[in-house]
This record gives structure tokens, C-alpha cells and sequence, in this order.
């Protein structure tokens, strides 16, 4: 999908990209923890996983629709000014109390109304999950790949890349 800039040398992990592809790479990386944050507002206290409810109670705020979502919106404008995945995690993890594991967690064992959540979400962090992985491990042809599967990705009401914010 993506193109390399120095022939061979960038099918290796760590080689050298245009910053370009680096660049998109970041917008489907910080969209992507976005969005599934975003979406896990709809937690709300509401009995869809008792667990991980009980361990969110400090960060309640966030888990309501208006709050999530100003908080999520927030977080990813903070989030384009870096580049280290764990450090846009980072962002997300300490407001939710939540890390992306206990989310595909909430996303594929919750109960959810059709609308919200639900395994399709679970799918969407499980990509999220690899992508983060590959831009920490340097491995660029993988995050084109989950740059490519992400971007065939649909929610409970249309593609993924919809609930994107425009790239600018």
C-alpha cells in the first residue's frame, strides 16, 4: 500500500521511510487508538462487563457521552504532537484507567446493544493493538499492512475510517 523510498533496504524492519508514510502511518495509529477509546464511552456504568466497570470508577467522567467524547477529541489533539505509540496509549490510558488489552476485552465479552461495541470493535482494537506494535518495533511493511486492514474496517454503522478526524 504503502510506497518505500530506498528500493530494498525498506523491507527491513527500522529502514528508512519516506515521511509521508510515516505520516500515515501516525494518522491510522492516532485515529485508531482514538476512536476505540472514544467508542468505550458508551461503557456508562450500564452492566455491559462488571469487572472492568468496578475498575473504572475513579475515571467515571469519561465513561459518559458527552465527556468521553470531549475526552477522547482532546486526547487525540494532543496526540499529534508525538509520535512514540506508547506515549499517544499514554494519553487515553490514564483518563480511562483503561489499557487497549482490558478494551478488546470490554469490546468482545461486554453485553452491548447493536448500536455500540461489541465484537466489531473488539476486531478494530485487535488491529489498533498490532498496528501500535509494529510502529514500536519499527517494522514498516507490517504497519502498512494493518494500515491496509484498518482501513477495510467497518463499526456497528459504517467503515472505521469514517469516525476519523480529516487529516490535515
Amino acid at each position: 500500500m504503502l510506497h518505500a523510498t530506498h528500493g530494498g533496504r525498506n523491507a527491513r524492519r527500522g529502514a528508512v521511510r519516506s515521511l509521508a508514510d510515516v505520516g500515515l502511518i501516525l494518522y491510522y495509529l492516532r485515529n485508531g487508538v482514538y476512536c476505540v477509546y472514544r467508542e468505550a464511552r458508551h461503557l456508562g456504568g450500564r452492566g455491559r462487563h462488571p469487572g472492568l466497570e468496578r475498575k473504572i470508577g475513579p475515571s467515571a467522567r469519561f465513561f459518559t457521552a458527552e465527556g468521553g467524547k470531549r475526552m477522547a477529541s482532546h486526547a487525540y489533539y494532543e496526540s499529534t504532537r508525538l509520535s512514540d505509540p506508547r506515549a499517544i496509549l499514554a494519553l487515553y490510558e490514564r483518563p480511562t484507567s483503561l489499557s487497549l488489552d482490558e478494551l478488546e476485552t470490554l469490546f468482545s465479552q461486554g453485553q452491548w446493544h447493536t448500536s455500540y461495541g461489541g465484537e466489531r470493535w473488539a476486531t478494530i482494537v485487535r488491529s489498533v493493538k498490532r498496528l501500535v506494535e509494529a510502529v514500536s518495533m519499527r517494522d514498516w511493511p507490517r504497519a502498512d499492512g494493518e494500515v491496509a486492514t484498518m482501513s477495510s474496517l467497518g463499526h456497528n454503522s459504517g467503515p472505521l475510517t469514517g469516525k476519523f478526524f480529516p487529516r490535515r
